[in-house]
């Protein structure tokens, strides 16, 4: 479904973290309900592997490909 992360960046608050992906997608299924869907699944991994608070994980789509 992604089709390449352009950008990540992550920005460290008091209460814990802010990230931002920008990121293409390959238009196969609908691109709201993939986003919210990798959005849950990477503050699960990362607040898991870490013990870090994510805050909120910004997704911006720069590009749909076939």
């Amino acid at each position: 479904r992604v089709n390449k992360i352009m950008k990540i960046r992550i920005e460290n608050k008091p209460d814990g973290v802010v990230i931002d992906i920008d990121l293409s997608v390959k238009l196969i299924t609908r691109i709201d309900l993939m986003v919210v869907e990798l959005q849950k699944k990477l503050v699960e991994g990362i607040e898991y592997m870490t013990g870090l608070n994510v805050l909120s994980i910004n997704i911006t789509v720069k590009g749909i490909s076939a």
